[in-house]
């Protein structure tokens, strides 16, 4: 989850920056060793490096309509508590919504499929078929 840091600036009020994956506070005041050593290396490079620090996430899994429909509820959940600004939530709601078309299509031919093989399996053990069908 994504939140705001709850450090506060040398001037005494909120810091109002994002805070780092898996921390509440920012790359400024985060007292994590390795958000540490990531903050010390982009000072190291004296502005140069990104402004952004790029961080390793998981892979989102997105194989079928439930997932698709978990992955709609985290979202909301992030917006409501503002751990995601609304700009990013449309991006997701968008692909979400692209994506689900597909998936529902992907369902229902895998039903009709296994509905088919069902239904011929019970023919055969019925005896309306050979051995050889």
């Amino acid at each position: 989850m994504r939140c705001i840091c709850d450090g506060i600036t040398k001037s005494g009020s909120p810091c109002r920056a994002p805070a780092m994956p898996g921390d509440t506070r920012c790359i400024s005041h985060s007292e994590n060793p390795k958000i540490q050593e990531l903050k010390r290396q982009a000072v190291s490079k004296g502005g140069k490096a990104l402004k952004k620090v790029l961080v390793n996430l998981p892979l989102i899994e997105a194989k079928t309509s439930e997932d698709v429909h978990r992955i709609l509820a985290e979202t909301l959940t992030l917006l409501r508590t503002d751990a995601l600004e609304p700009p990013k939530a449309k991006a997701i709601l968008g692909l979400c919504r692209e994506l689900l078309p597909f998936l529902r299509e992907q369902e229902f031919e895998r039903e009709q499929e296994e509905n088919a093989d069902r239904w011929l399996e019970g023919m055969k053990q019925a005896g309306y078929f050979g051995e050889d069908a």
